[in-house]
């Protein structure tokens, strides 16, 4: 068996029309809500609905299960640990059959009843569908801190992203088997499709309420992931701190002319110990900030060469003993971690 095959039934015929993919963590009271919610927007369609669960400590995963046993069209792919939110939709893309792929949270602020609009739309050719937000997000904070980055990664970036665009999106079978084909780690969706440059449109939602629980993506993760797609995508960091070292170079060089000038010409005592205390500090502060830039970038490097495991899949323990069936592992391809599916 092909290894693409494997892991993602390579969109082959007799596959569903839409794959719905939906990373989850800790979400086991939105599970079933969420799946009525899909299962009533995708009437009439074939389709599957591929819960990735990123480590989850509560019964997520036993609700899916659960969910499974009455409907093959309910796949499950478990992380050993918390992997990101990015790896989950990596997983999910690599085991999606469908002719289109739709990616939404799991807590509902990603209204499901979209579904047929955005797969209307992908059929009039369009390859990505691009939800986009409009209004506020809960919290000011948030909310402020979300416009921020847009604009930051904007401004630095070569290639923007759209403002306000989230996960929530539909791709077409040949943007999945690109993004499957990306060797890069640690990849941001949002960001390297409008870089693959793919015929896209937006379609705008507001923000539903959270059904339960509270979101997990908070501001540390938020801000790793502003972090991973600012130095993922932009050189400019390393620009500017080369052009910043220049223009404080000069200006060094035309206050070392000034002084000498000063001692030369005038009578005048040039004092410098508080010159080279403020000299030192401050050039020190630049070095540091420029050193940090610099080993961001290698630490980029080193992820990529080291090669670990994006992340690590659990056996299907719950639903082969829910099935009554014995768990019987899966082939895996030599040479790269495979997906595991229900």
């Amino acid at each position: 068996m092909d290894e693409r095959d494997w892991q993602a039934g390579g969109g082959a015929a007799g596959g569903p029309r839409l794959s719905v993919i939906v990373p989850c963590f800790n979400e086991e009271a939105n599970i079933r809500p969420l799946y009525a919610g899909v299962r009533a927007a995708c009437s009439g369609l074939s389709f599957e609905i591929i819960f990735v669960d990123d480590g989850s400590s509560d019964r997520t995963c036993g609700e899916v299960d659960l969910l499974a046993v009455g409907d093959p069209s309910v796949r499950l792919i478990r992380f050993v640990r918390n992997a990101g939110h990015q790896n989950a939709l990596r997983a999910g893309y690599r085991a999606a059959r469908g002719r289109f792929i739709a990616t939404l949270d799991a807590d509902l602020q990603h209204p499901p009843d979209l579904l047929p609009a955005m797969l209307a739309k992908a059929e009039e050719g369009f390859d990505v569908v691009q939800m986009v937000r409009e209004g506020n997000q809960a919290g000011f904070a948030k909310e402020h801190l979300s416009r921020a980055f847009y604009r930051m990664f904007n401004w630095l970036s070569e290639v923007p992203i759209q403002p306000q665009a989230s996960d929530f999106r539909l791709v077409s079978r040949a943007v999945c088997d690109v993004l499957n084909a990306l060797p890069e780690r640690n990849l941001i969706v949002r960001a390297i499709l409008p870089y693959l440059g793919f015929r896209a449109a937006s379609l705008p939602y507001h923000l539903g309420e959270r059904l339960h629980g509270r979101a997990s993506f908070g501001f540390r993760q938020s801000w790793r992931f502003g972090s991973d797609a600012l130095f993922g995508f932009s050189t400019v960091p390393l620009r500017l701190a080369m052009r910043l070292g220049l223009i404080i170079s000069a200006l060094a060089f035309v206050y070392g002319i000034y002084n000498v000038a000063a001692k030369v010409f005038t009578d005048r005592n040039v004092p410098g110990y508080t010159d080279l205390i403020a000299s030192v500090l401050f050039l020190g502060g630049i070095f540091l900030v420029y050193m940090g830039i610099l080993g961001r970038y290698i630490l980029v490097i080193l992820d990529h060469l080291k090669r670990r495991p994006e992340y690590l899949l659990a056996p299907d323990i719950v639903a082969d003993e829910l099935r009554g069936n014995r768990a019987q592992p899966l082939p895996r391809p030599e040479g790269r971690r495979a997906d595991r599916s229900m």
